[in-house]
């Protein structure tokens, strides 16, 4: 049954809900290219479709725009999946459940989607209509941006002639993105030893946190997980004897960790429930201001394998010493942050321990710097480190056509300058200037609020107001 396909504009948002029915989180890219490619084939459309699902549609330009300059319309096919603890979903499997609640469409306990689902929404209605004026459409769908901007990494872009791109994936109405920050995924991996130990046993959890966007919400001071355990795990290995028999945190290394569970081993339970409890009290103090419901508790459990004492120091050490979050703020622009890290997922077992970081910064020098200082820990401490899907950073460009065009319809239809920026979240914009060269970009988007966690929601009326505004672009490109 459909739930939002009536809502204007309505080919927008019935290929929104088309798209939510099929599995898209990233790492499934087969449903939803072949979704693409079955839409281009029955539109007789020219359509590309690469080793790695990433998906070109090419639409020629209506009467009298075949002079005109080619325009690549841009969006990313995957979404980050995260849910409610008492949400049951298989995102491999299932729908995502939408729900309108006032101006704003959002999922039932899990992330919505619309980062950057409503990108690639907007660009179908455009490829599908009969009636909208427009150069010729190079409609670029890429793959797992979300982990490591792959799709964009290894695509061919021979088929695209356009050295203009509008980019749909940013989530503030009236601001334009001209440069974002580059990124990688750093992980270290340590092997581990585990050993005997005659102690109690316990589960801990950390959760209750409102995590978010590793790049957009980075300078919220919200509280990551995975390092606040490594806080407290430290805390309690000066007051007892500490053995670490796992811990689990996090599902993303782009998502601010709002979870982590530790089972530990402890010489004494009088002593660790007295330091826990002092330290739970020091957390809810410090960070009540922003993280309103942060809940610490335990329970006692089974024994199980811990690591040795050494290899429980080794975890430690590197969950408090590694840097995490804003490392240096831009001293060009205002408020910007320049440099970041997140720790997104942290896993340790009886053998081995991984340390999964979401690496970003506008200054290129400043990124090796972090990926250096992390390889030198984790090699002090007997670990290794693997950088995955490292990409630039997409730099400001001086002079634009596309922008200057951009604004000035923005200005009539709004009646004001719209807010020209340049953002700490990751683009694939940079990747693809580096692959077209002069290509003039652009990135915009409607509201769409508290993306990668399942708070998720997006502005019925923002994305009336976006459509709007892409097809007075598209018509004025003559």
């Amino acid at each position: 049954m459909s739930v939002i396909s009536h809502l204007e504009p309505v080919n927008v948002f019935a290929f929104f809900e088309q798209l939510s029915t099929i599995p898209h989180g990233s790492g499934n890219r087969a449903p939803v290219a072949r979704w693409l490619e079955e839409f281009a084939q029955s539109r007789n459309l020219e359509c590309h479709r690469d080793s790695l699902d990433n998906i070109i549609i090419i639409k020629p330009a209506t009467p009298g725009y075949e002079n005109s300059e080619p325009i690549i319309l841009q969006a990313h096919t995957d979404m980050v999946c995260e849910k409610a603890p008492d949400v049951s979903i298989d995102f491999e499997k299932e729908a995502i459940e939408l729900v309108i609640d006032g101006d704003f469409i959002r999922a039932n306990g899990t992330t919505l989607g619309g980062d950057d689902g409503v990108g690639v929404a907007l660009i179908m209605a455009v490829l599908d209509s009969r009636n909208i004026e427009h150069p010729r459409l190079e409609a670029l769908f890429t793959s797992d941006e979300e982990i490591g901007m792959i799709g964009a990494n290894d695509l061919d872009t021979t088929p695209l002639k356009g050295k203009r791109m509008i980019n749909i994936d940013c989530e503030e109405e009236g601001v334009f993105t001209l440069g974002c920050a580059g990124g990688n995924v750093t992980k270290v991996i340590m092997p581990l030893e585990s050993s005997g130990f005659d102690g109690l046993y316990y589960k801990i959890n950390i959760s209750g946190l409102c995590g978010g966007h590793s790049g957009c919400d980075i300078h919220r001071g919200r509280v990551n997980a995975n390092v606040l355990m490594g806080r407290l795990l430290a805390s309690i290995d000066t007051c007892v004897d500490l053995r670490i028999a796992s811990i689990s945190g996090g599902m993303r290394d782009n998502v601010i960790a709002s979870s982590c569970q530790a089972i530990v081993a402890v010489d004494c339970s009088d002593e660790f429930e007295e330091e826990f409890q002092k330290q739970k009290t020091d957390y809810v103090s410090e960070y009540n201001a922003v993280e309103e419901g942060i809940t610490l508790d335990f329970e006692m459990v089974k024994p199980q394998t811990v690591l040795s004492k050494d290899s429980t120091e080794k975890v430690i050490t590197m969950l408090i010493l590694a840097p995490d979050g804003i490392q240096d703020m831009s001293r060009n622009i205002g408020g910007l942050v320049q440099t970041s890290l997140n720790l997104g997922i942290l896993s340790v077992n009886e053998k081995i321990g991984e340390f999964s970081y979401c690496v970003r910064s506008s200054v290129e020098s400043q990124k090796k710097d972090v990926c250096q200082r992390l390889k030198r820990l984790a090699t002090m401490l007997g670990g290794s480190v693997e950088i995955i899907g490292d990409y630039p950073a997409w730099e400001y460009m001086p002079e634009s056509e596309l922008r200057n065009l951009m604004v000035a319809v923005f200005e009539d239809q709004y009646g004001k300058t719209p807010e020209l920026t340049t953002i700490h979240a990751g683009l694939e914009c940079g990747i693809l200037s580096s692959k077209i060269s002069g290509l003039d970009c652009v990135a915009f988007g409607p509201d769409v609020y508290e993306v990668h966690t399942c708070r998720e929601r997006m502005s019925i009326s923002s994305v009336g107001r976006l459509w709007n505004m892409l097809v007075e672009v598209l018509k004025r490109m003559k």
